[in-house]
């Protein structure tokens, strides 16, 4: 498996300020684990020329949200944390 694909990313710019933000819908298909491990991380070390600042989840349920942040917590430390 090569790098993950996000659902969809994009560059926000404002007063000269540019963010970049990848957009994840979780259907909650794969395990939390599965889903940080193989996906978030390398997000968190950015794509291919395209460094991140941030990943916007969506899921259908705030228990999936829950599920993800717990083993976020569990699998990055502190400063490479991911914040749902």
């Amino acid at each position: 498996m090569g790098c993950p694909l996000p659902d969809a990313a994009a560059h926000l710019t404002k007063d000269a300020t540019t963010t970049s933000v990848l957009f994840e819908y979780d259907r909650a298909t794969e395990s939390a684990a599965y889903v940080i491990r193989k996906k978030y991380a390398p997000y968190l070390m950015g794509l291919d020329g395209y460094p991140i600042d941030a990943v916007l989840t969506v899921a259908d349920t705030t228990g999936r949200i829950e599920e993800l942040k717990e083993e976020s917590a569990r699998t990055f430390p502190t400063e490479h944390s991911l914040h749902f």
